[in-house]
């Protein structure tokens, strides 16, 4: 019966750093990678575009200069981890998605991350 106020609720996530909540269903997000399955506000959708917006920018320029891509700090989801411990995202524990193993165009490798 209790609304939990959120700006994006990942299904599934990689995540490195979470805090409880009241609710043994959901945990609040810190520091989580991956962009395989989550929900968003209709608020919070004008600042993910920015974020993928930045991180296409980013990803394109380095690849200009360089011919090579900086994941690690250009990708959308290295990005959007500067909005995670400032707004409201959770995520549902026990995850209820995966994000399937497949060749990233980012890597230029088969991945795997079992999350």
């Amino acid at each position: 019966n209790n609304k939990i106020d959120y700006d994006v609720l990942l299904l599934s996530s990689n995540t490195l750093k979470e805090e409880t909540t009241e609710y043994d269903f959901i945990t609040k997000i810190i520091d989580a990678q991956t962009t395989s399955s989550y929900c968003t506000t209709k608020n919070f959708a004008p600042k993910l575009i920015d974020i993928f917006y930045d991180s296409s920018q980013k990803l394109l320029s380095s690849y200009n200069l360089y011919n090579t891509i900086n994941s690690h700090t250009d990708a959308v989801d290295m990005i959007w981890k500067k909005l995670q411990p400032i707004h409201n995202w959770y995520c549902v524990n026990p995850k209820i998605g995966q994000q399937r193993a497949s060749y990233s165009d980012i890597e230029k490798k088969s991945l795997f991350y079992g999350c």
